[in-house]
C-alpha cells in the first residue's frame, strides 16, 4: 500500500462537498484505485473521516463501509490554517516586564557561562 496524498486531499475534498451529510457516491468515485482501502484507513486513523459498517449474512464476511463523513478535524486539514481548532487550542501567555528582564538575565548568563 502506497500512502498518496493527492489521493487523500481529493478523498477529503470529496466528503466536504456534502459536509455534513454522507457521501453517497464516494466508494465508487475511488475503489478503482489499488491503494484506497490503505489510505481510507488512514485517514481514518488520524479521524479525519469516519464510516459506518454494516454486517449482511454474520461475522463470515467482511462488513460493508457506507456512509463515509468528514470530520471536524479533516475540515480544519482541508482549510490549512488550522481551522476553528487551531483558534480554539490557542493559548495566550503574559508576561509581566519583570518576568521578562528575568528570563532574559538568566538567558545572558547562560550564554556568558559557556
Amino acid at each position: 500500500m502506497n500512502l498518496k496524498r493527492k489521493l487523500q486531499r481529493q478523498m477529503l475534498q470529496a466528503l466536504k462537498d456534502f459536509y455534513p451529510a454522507p457521501n453517497p457516491n464516494f466508494a465508487q468515485q475511488f475503489e478503482s484505485d489499488p491503494d484506497y482501502i490503505g489510505n481510507l484507513h488512514y485517514l481514518n486513523g488520524h479521524g479525519l473521516l469516519t464510516w459506518t459498517e454494516y454486517r449482511e449474512g454474520g461475522a463470515a464476511l467482511p462488513p460493508q463501509l457506507l456512509d463515509f463523513k468528514i470530520t471536524l478535524a479533516g475540515l480544519d486539514f482541508l482549510e490549512g490554517d488550522g481551522g476553528l481548532g487551531a483558534i480554539l487550542r490557542t493559548v495566550t501567555v503574559k508576561l509581566e516586564a519583570h518576568q521578562l528582564r528575568q528570563i532574559v538575565a538568566a538567558k545572558k548568563g547562560k550564554r556568558s557561562s559557556r
